[in-house]
């Protein structure tokens, strides 16, 4: 058994097997930003899809963003 405080501690390594575990992706982007800041910035509509891309998963979101480092 692991702790959270255990995994969390060690970035989500388990200690006694290495397995990796998944993180999600505000605190991955956390780990790797400096002091963790970041601006999301909306990706503009695009007026027609040249590729006719067709999403097959139910459960893709129907908007994204970019997330960008914060300027200094």
């Amino acid at each position: 058994m692991v702790f959270y405080r255990d995994l969390e501690a060690n970035q989500w390594v388990v200690p006694n097997s290495g397995f990796h575990m998944k993180i999600k992706a505000r605190d991955r982007m956390k780990a790797f930003l400096d002091k963790g800041e970041y601006t999301e910035h909306e990706v503009p509509d695009v007026a027609h899809d040249p590729l006719k891309f067709r999403a097959t998963k139910k459960n893709m979101p129907t908007s994204c963003a970019i997330i960008a480092p914060k300027q200094t």
